[in-house]
């Protein structure tokens, strides 16, 4: 085996010091020189045990000789106490100075001194490093510093020299990294207040004799921050906490915190010197939610599991989770949402909160299979049972006083007489003994049978239809709109609303261009009906102008294939869009139907016309501060129209395929007003477009299920509907009226404070008056009751962010006409700015997810 050569040969041996001074030139190397030692030969043959006994002994015996006196000159002379009394060591023991006793223990009475720390290449928290054994390196040289620079002693004891240890018989390792020696204590360690960049730190390790770690990526681990270039998943205010991820009360690196506090230190360390602490400008982005796993996460826990409509203190699930509940007195979220599900008991906590209560209302909303529909209650003879002062109807929530025979309305306070057909026995509990027989006493929501008392003039309606109004000029003939029409007319009836697989309704045509043209089913083959004066008031006979799809379905496949071939040669660009649905109107109201007009249309109308418009495509006015101009109608002729479309239950839907401006900030208003809706296709071509137009025809069609609707909110006193955002008209100031509603629209209403909410929750109930599609005339019911709340912290937990955003937008869009675009994007900006300040300064919850700054 190849044996290491002796340290003589390893390592060059002073000889009289390298100026040939001795050994005085050792204390300016940082070199204290071992005491005189006699050694003898003998020992080679001793072992190991043995050796180390002698080696005490002989430590211990030797007379007072004192520290190396740094100043000499010449052969340095021992003077003053060399070595303390010393304990023996035994093979295999390892001390430390002053901590256990060996070989390098400190001297008597002198005081216990710190380790010098090194700068190190990582960040974080330094740790001094453990002396070397005699014969082993660290890859850091022995060096002796003044107190001055480093609050070290220099006056350690000096261990036997690599020779003295090879001639009692111990080989000592090879020395691995030695580095000439720093000149001055200033080079070997950063003075106080100097700062060494991660770039620097290698380098001057290097001189110090250090052999720096390479840079690795560390993995993450649990309770800690990733580096750089390593994202978190951040954890959302819906999430469980995640290990390995940022919790609350954790502050990423590289952002501020609380002076004397220093990222992975020990409490009370400040951190290295000169280590820059930079103020982030806004909240941590770290800290932002991730919309994604929220989402995620609220669809895991409604998975399989309904949510309980009577939960009190609990935000529903998110609008996008499809999730199914049980009706326990409340309604279903799909029905009504509100923005707050704890509600301020006061105005003052709204003000201070500025988070605004308003409720999103969809009463014909969709419901899932495992979900029960509203249960249809017949008091279509007596009418349902009312409160007197109000007018609100029966609810779970009213109280039954006098034995059943008086109930209490918590809306108003006031006590209403139970009528005799309707009065039942109360049990111990003071609740009806038939609560769970009738819908209306434990279910959130149900529908009332109503009678004639309820209808326009005191009269039933008959069941409701739907005209398809086609505009036949040439921009549309040569788009290929009314061709692709034809084609799929078929199949879009097949999508007409049905009760019990039967199909209701009746269906119309009307085409028109320059004239207005009605379809007559009465023959064997349709007949064209033209209306030449365009203010000639002229209604068609029902029984030859509406038919049942079902039964007339020949007829109607004919008069499909006709109008292709009828009006490929006509070239008149203009289309009278006003006349045609006004005459659709009549033709409506004539026949004692309520109904929807859909309505294709693809050029501007013809100025000079009833509803004609003028071109006003000023494209330097949008995004500027008269771009509101353009936004507003040209005439009221389409307001007025929609109104009386609203009064006379009827519906229009409008779909646009222009090729050009259209003023669609006109035309829209008839939509607005009427409850219906525009849809646009710029440019439309058939092969293009054709898909999204069939999509949206059965859309229009398929869902549309109430006719003839009146709408009003009931609430608890001290809360009063202020503003109402929708397609609806109004008029009154509580009464929402609109021609047509389908499962698909919503109406955002928003609330005010009057007073104080003097009770535990505060309730809410929507009436929604309609004609059914068999005809009958129904009133749906939709309660709501919310606990009340008086705490900053229960406010912000109860925030349903969906119906929040809903509410803030609808506000926006509506005072598009009275500012301009910047103004309204930088309100929106203000508000969410104003909510989320306020929200880390009241709540004392958000501290934990919000970075603190100093002031």
């Amino acid at each position: 085996m190849k044996q290491n050569p002796p340290m003589s040969q390893q390592r060059p041996q002073f000889q009289g010091g390298p100026t040939g001074q001795g050994t005085a030139a050792y204390p300016q190397l940082g070199i204290r020189p071992a005491p005189p030692m006699n050694l003898t030969g003998q020992m080679q043959n001793m072992s190991i045990s043995q050796q180390m006994t002698q080696l005490n002994d002989m430590g211990n015996n030797v007379p007072n000789q004192g520290y190396v006196n740094g100043t000499a000159s010449g052969n340095i002379t021992p003077t003053g106490p060399a070595f303390p009394q010393r304990l023996p060591i035994t093979p295999g023991m390892v001390s430390t100075p002053g901590s256990m006793p060996g070989l390098f223990q400190r001297p008597l009475g002198m005081p216990r001194q710190r380790m010098p720390t090194l700068p190190s290449p990582l960040s974080g928290p330094q740790r001094p490093l453990p002396p070397t054994m005699p014969g082993h390196s660290y890859g850091i040289p022995t060096v002796s510093t003044p107190q001055s620079s480093l609050g070290i002693s220099s006056q350690y004891p000096t261990p036997p020299t690599s020779n003295q240890l090879s001639n009692i018989g111990i080989r000592p390792m090879e020395p691995v990294g030695i580095q000439p020696l720093a000149s001055s204590p200033a080079e070997a360690f950063p003075a106080t207040g100097q700062s060494l960049s991660m770039s620097q730190q290698p380098q001057a390790m290097q001189q110090m004799g250090i052999r720096p770690l390479p840079q690795q990526r560390m993995p993450i681990q649990p309770g800690s921050y990733p580096v750089q270039g390593q994202y978190p998943q951040v954890v959302g205010p819906h999430q469980v906490p995640r290990p390995g991820y940022p919790q609350p009360g954790m502050v990423p690196p590289g952002r501020y915190q609380q002076p004397g506090a220093y990222q992975g230190a020990a409490p009370g360390y400040a951190g290295p010197t000169g280590y820059a602490q930079q103020k982030p400008p806004g909240l941590d982005p770290d800290m932002i939610p991730n919309t994604t796993a929220v989402w995620r996460e609220d669809l895991e826990r409604y998975s399989g599991k309904p949510f309980d409509t009577n939960s009190k203190g609990v935000v529903p699930p998110l609008a996008a989770t499809d999730f199914s509940a049980v009706d326990k007195g409340n309604c279903n979220p799909k029905f009504i949402r509100s923005t707050l599900y704890g509600i301020p008991n006061s105005p003052d906590l709204v003000k201070q909160t500025l988070i605004p209560l308003g409720l999103i209302i969809s009463p014909l909303a969709l419901l899932k299979e495992d979900e029960t529909s509203p249960v249809v209650v017949d008091f279509s003879v007596t009418g349902p049972p009312r409160c007197v002062r109000c007018k609100a109807y029966m609810a779970p929530f009213m109280k039954f006083i006098d034995g059943g025979r008086r109930f209490t309305c918590p809306l108003c306070k006031g006590i209403s007489d139970v009528p005799q057909d309707y009065i039942a026995y109360l049990d111990n509990r003071g609740e009806r003994t038939d609560k769970y027989q009738r819908p209306e006493l434990c279910l959130g929501s149900y529908e009332f049978l109503v009678s004639k008392e309820y209808c326009r003039e005191s009269s039933l309606p008959n069941h409701p239809a739907f005209i398809f109004v086609i505009d036949v000029s040439y921009n549309n003939m040569k788009n290929g709109l009314v061709t692709f029409l034809c084609s799929y007319m078929s199949q879009i009836l097949e999508n007409l609303p049905r009760e019990n697989d039967e199909t209701l309704v009746d269906i119309g045509f009307i085409t028109f261009s320059d004239e207005v043209h009605f379809w007559d089913f009465s023959h064997a083959r349709p007949r064209m009906i033209a209306l030449s004066d365009l203010l000639e008031n002229f209604s068609p006979q029902a029984h030859y102008f509406l038919v049942n799809p079902t039964q007339a379905k020949n007829k109607i496949d004919q008069l499909m294939t006709l109008i292709p071939q009828l009006y490929t040669e006509d070239q008149g660009t203009q289309a009278m869009l006003g006349p045609a649905i006004e005459a659709g109107m009549q033709a409506l109201t004539v026949s004692k139907k309520n109904g929807k007009l859909v309505v294709f249309q693809s050029t501007l109308p013809e100025c000079g016309k009833p509803g004609g418009l003028k071109v006003r495509d000023d494209r330097k006015l949008l995004g500027t501060d008269k771009e509101k101009n353009i936004l507003a109608p040209q005439t009221t002729y389409y307001n007025d129209l929609a109104q009386k479309c609203a009064e006379l239950g009827v519906g229009v839907d409008l779909f646009l395929a222009n090729p050009s401006f259209i003023d669609v900030a006109t035309l829209a208003q008839i939509c607005r007003l009427s409850g219906g809706t525009v849809y646009k296709y710029t440019y439309f071509l058939a092969e293009k477009d054709g898909q999204r137009l069939f999509e949206d025809c059965v859309r229009s069609v398929r869902f549309t299920s109430a006719f003839d609707t009146v709408m009003r909110l009931r609430t608890s006193t001290g809360l009063n509907p202020c503003n109402f955002y929708g397609s609806y008209f109004m008029s009154n100031s509580s009464d929402v009226e609109m021609g047509a509603m389908d499962s698909n629209k919503a109406i955002t209403v928003e609330i005010k404070y009057e007073d104080k909410i003097p009770d535990e929750e505060a309730y809410f109930q929507l009436a929604f008056l309609y004609t059914s599609l068999d005809g009958s005339r129904r009133v749906r019911i939709h309660n709501l009751a919310l606990p009340t709340v008086s705490q900053y912290s229960d406010v912000y937990k109860l925030v349903d962010s969906d119906a929040l955003i809903n509410l803030m937008l609808k506000q926006a869009v509506s005072t598009i006409l009275d500012s301009s675009p910047k103004g309204v994007r930088d309100n929106i900006i203000k508000r969410v700015a104003q909510i989320l300040a306020n929200y880390r300064k009241k709540h004392k919850y958000a501290t934990e997810y919000c970075t603190t700054y100093p002031a």
